[in-house]
């Protein structure tokens, strides 16, 4: 795995965790909708980054011949971008309904 995607994986994990731990601590607050959208928005751009890092090769050498293995996550990748982005739209019914109960 190279580590510039390791490294934007540990950064998108300590991001979100912050993220998890101050929607906690503010919620029922005016705050609450911003990190809700934030959480939803951190797997989306974590993912777009990562794609620069979608194939990962690696090299095997054996009895004196270099047999190369390249694995393609794009379509993995995709996958989470999809469901990241159904969370978005999740996220924002979220928003809208504690807006909707602010205001009553």
């Amino acid at each position: 795995m190279p580590s510039e995607l390791l490294d934007n994986f540990t950064v998108f994990l300590q991001i979100y965790m912050v993220l998890i731990i101050a929607s906690t601590l503010a919620s029922d607050t005016l705050l609450e909708p911003v990190f809700i959208f934030a959480k939803a928005l951190a797997p989306i751009i974590t993912t777009l980054i990562s794609l620069d890092y979608a194939i990962i090769t690696i090299p095997f050498e054996s009895q004196g011949t270099t047999v190369t293995v390249s694995i393609n996550l794009q379509l993995a990748l995709a996958v989470i971008l999809v469901i990241s982005l159904i969370n978005l739209a999740k996220a924002i019914l979220q928003v809208q309904f504690f807006i909707q109960k602010r205001v009553e």
